[in-house]
């Protein structure tokens, strides 16, 4: 495998272990280390996910859920993985290196309007950046938003949304 890559529940995954963000070099060094991202959610997936299923993945993040997901939904089902944060946003490149046809990457965010906001960073760990102020947090990056009407225009077709 390419530097930075590592198979991790049958998919390849590109980590960048010296990323500057020191949240994100920790949760990719878990990956590795152990194999699996957030023991309990995969376990529940693996009973619940099954083939043909449509997924919504709001926060798709590195992508792990998603590709998760579109293996175990195979071919016939199909996972929309939405994330807003550009940094991780790129890395749902992991999409492409897996060659799966099944995901619909989307760099969004969902609210109850549509448009533009700021996104305030978090400087010690990325599972808290925000859209609401905080006088603690870093700098602040622009995000698209949309509301769930895309989201109803799926319904019929649904069979799971996962919000992280």
């Amino acid at each position: 495998m390419a530097r930075n890559v590592a198979e991790i529940q049958r998919s390849e995954m590109y980590l960048n272990l010296c990323d500057k963000d020191l949240s994100v070099r920790k949760t990719f060094r878990a990956y590795v280390t152990s194999g699996v991202h957030e023991r309990a959610t995969t376990e529940l997936f693996k009973r619940v996910v099954k083939w043909g299923d449509v997924i919504v993945d709001l926060g798709a993040n590195t992508g792990y859920f998603a590709l998760f997901d579109a293996r175990l939904a195979d071919r016939s089902g199909r996972t929309y993985a939405f994330e807003y944060e550009s940094g991780s946003y790129c890395l749902l490149k992991n999409i492409e290196m897996n060659r799966h046809r099944n995901i619909v990457a989307v760099q969004k965010a969902f609210l109850d309007t549509v448009g533009k906001t700021a996104l305030h960073i978090c400087r010690y760990d990325s599972g808290y950046h925000t859209i609401h102020h905080v006088k603690v947090l870093g700098h602040t990056n622009p995000i698209w938003l949309g509301t769930g009407e895309s989201l109803l225009k799926l319904k019929r077709e649904l069979s799971m949304i996962f919000l992280l």
